[in-house]
């Protein structure tokens, strides 16, 4: 698809939410539902990470929380699994929330911020453990 593609299905897929949160503002969260993955590893490599480290943050890197895991020995597949699977849990909970009234306004705002926490910690450790197994004893 390139950049070119990518772009586009990027910008589709925030500009929808924002159009029919202008219908019901609760669509603009169920729409970040939808591609948190993507949001929470680029908000938090970028803001928060690279700018702690006073990176460049416009510069090219390898500190996205995906291209990690590849570093520490995932296979891409792997990888590409494990976020269709957090996208899935996204869709799920705003579906949940969003049509069936399942899921109360509290878990949304308690259950995202722990997927996050999840991914940072799985990514974490996956780093700790191969750098141990790298460093000669």
């Amino acid at each position: 698809m390139g950049d070119v593609g990518s772009a586009f299905l990027g910008f589709t897929f925030a500009v929808l939410p924002v159009i029919a949160a202008q219908h019901n503002p609760r669509l603009a969260v169920a729409g970040v539902l939808l591609v948190w993955p993507f949001v929470f590893d680029a908000a938090f490599t970028c803001l928060l990470r690279r700018l702690r480290h006073r990176e460049n943050v416009f510069a090219a890197h390898r500190s996205h929380l995906y291209q990690r895991l590849v570093i520490t020995g995932y296979r891409h597949r792997t990888v590409t699994r494990l976020y269709i699977g957090l996208a899935a849990a996204g869709v799920l909970l705003a579906a949940l929330w969003r049509v069936g009234g399942l899921v109360s306004d509290g878990a949304v705002i308690a259950v995202l911020p722990l997927l996050c926490l999840g991914l940072w910690r799985g990514v974490a450790g996956r780093a700790r453990a191969a750098q141990k197994r790298s460093v000669p004893r």
